[in-house]
């Protein structure tokens, strides 16, 4: 028969990383310094932009704990948060087929006749980034350019108004 005073809690091992295990993207609220003993655990939660599944409202924190065995439960993981696809813009080159993650960025094309503005020395492309919410930050349209009103051609008929590309238009004489 052994004493009370032999029976002692179990210890996980510690490794040459430390006594808890190191996640990316992760902090532990525990020393790395101390082992756990059997029943102790360790909350880990995971940096801004990331969850346990990279889905924008999943948790964000997971518990290591020492077993019985004197194991360390597995650790979770901190993945970045998924944003979806870029968004499909009218008349522009797409963003990309890529799912989108927390600090990924897109640039969005505007097609040919086409700028931000409408004007033909307006920008032609504009950028999206995918924020720690799991939302898209930018905006931004592909505006047909303005080619202005013709000018009255002499003994012509013709429409008079604004055109914009691609547009096109009858001069009768």
């Amino acid at each position: 028969m052994s004493k009370v005073d032999d029976c002692k809690p179990l210890a996980c091992e510690c490794g040459n990383e430390g006594c808890i295990p190191s996640v990316e993207h992760a902090t532990a609220n525990g020393s790395s310094d101390v082992a756990l003993r059997f029943g102790e655990a360790t909350k880990f939660t995971c940096e801004k932009g990331y969850t346990t599944t990279g889905n924008p409202t999943a948790p964000n924190t997971f518990i290591v704990s020492c077993t019985a065995e004197a194991k360390l439960t597995k650790p979770g993981e901190c993945l970045p948060v998924e944003c979806g696809l870029p968004p499909r813009i009218p008349h522009s080159v797409s963003g990309g087929s890529k799912l989108l993650f927390f600090k990924d960025t897109t640039t969005i094309e505007c097609g040919k006749g086409y700028t931000t503005t409408g004007k033909t020395d307006g920008a032609v492309s504009f950028s999206f980034e995918c924020l720690a919410s799991g939302k898209l930050k930018g905006s931004g349209s592909c505006i047909p350019v303005s080619c202005g009103a013709p000018e009255k051609i002499k003994f012509a008929q013709h429409a008079m108004a604004e055109l914009v590309y691609p547009d096109q238009f009858q001069v009768f004489c």
